[in-house]
């Protein structure tokens, strides 16, 4: 179990319903998660089009066979590497990482 026990359950009963409608397909869920960033990009301000890019990612990382504590871990090191890092706006409002090298 997480340091996160809410974030457990949401993960458990997106896991199951994934299992339960979608069966085990990451590459799947991946690109339902693009599909769904689509829609939120529409509608940025929308938490039901975040809550689809939410399942979508979950049901994906359960179908990969990791953990929520794997998911928690990872982010966690990833937004240590993201501080490293510099990072530029594109004219579109994106912000990119400068590669190093």
């Amino acid at each position: 179990m997480s340091e996160a026990p809410e974030f457990d359950e949401v993960f458990a009963a997106a896991a199951t319903l994934g299992r339960e409608l979608f069966g085990s397909t990451p590459a799947g869920q991946a690109r339902k998660l693009q599909e769904e960033a689509g829609e939120w990009a529409d509608a940025p301000g929308d938490l039901e089009e975040m809550a689809d890019c939410l399942l979508a990612l979950v049901i994906g990382v359960a179908a990969s066979g990791h953990t929520a504590d794997d998911l928690l871990e990872a982010a966690r090191a990833k937004i240590a590497l993201c501080r490293r890092r510099k990072w530029v706006e594109t004219e579109a409002g994106v912000f990119r990482h400068v590669k190093e090298g």
